[in-house]
């Protein structure tokens, strides 16, 4: 648990500085981030819900995970990497139905490093959107879902 606390306490200094670039959020789709100061109840509420889940809810996300938007379970960080990768999860409504992560930045120093170079946030959203119609067309051609958010391939 202590690595989970010290990521945790890490991606609060990470969302004042995300909060200050609004214009690169909305430009990745991702919500509203929740603030930094409605972390520590945020995550207790994501444990919470969390921990209720049944099924193939139960078997994909991880109370380890944290929501980084405030009303919405679409872009997740997992707190149990010490990299704190940036990933979207998805819901196929076909079959196989179920979940599917694809990673939008594999470290939070990446997005970070990204912000700083002034890197063009369209092409990597669309760059995004392309991993997503991938991951898409595998699982469905394969009908079998990636099982972890990190075996996702990189366009």
């Amino acid at each position: 648990m202590k690595v989970l606390e010290q990521n945790l306490k890490k991606f609060r200094s990470v969302l004042k500085y995300l909060n200050t670039y609004p214009e690169v959020i909305s430009v990745l789709k991702i919500g509203n981030l929740i603030k930094p100061e409605n972390l520590d109840n945020h995550y207790k509420e994501w444990i919470h819900l969390a921990d209720r889940f049944e099924g193939m809810e139960k078997e994909h996300f991880s109370s380890c995970w944290l929501p980084v938007e405030e009303a919405a379970f679409d872009f997740f960080i997992d707190l149990d990497d010490a990299n704190l990768p940036l990933f979207q999860c998805t819901y196929m409504f076909y079959e196989p139905y179920g979940y599917f992560n694809t990673v939008l930045f594999s470290s939070m120093q990446e997005f970070l490093m990204n912000i700083e170079s002034g890197a063009d946030f369209s092409k990597i959203a669309f760059n995004h959107f392309l991993n997503v119609c991938y991951d898409f067309k595998n699982i469905h051609h394969n009908n079998a879902l990636p099982s972890s958010a990190h075996e996702n391939p990189v366009i």
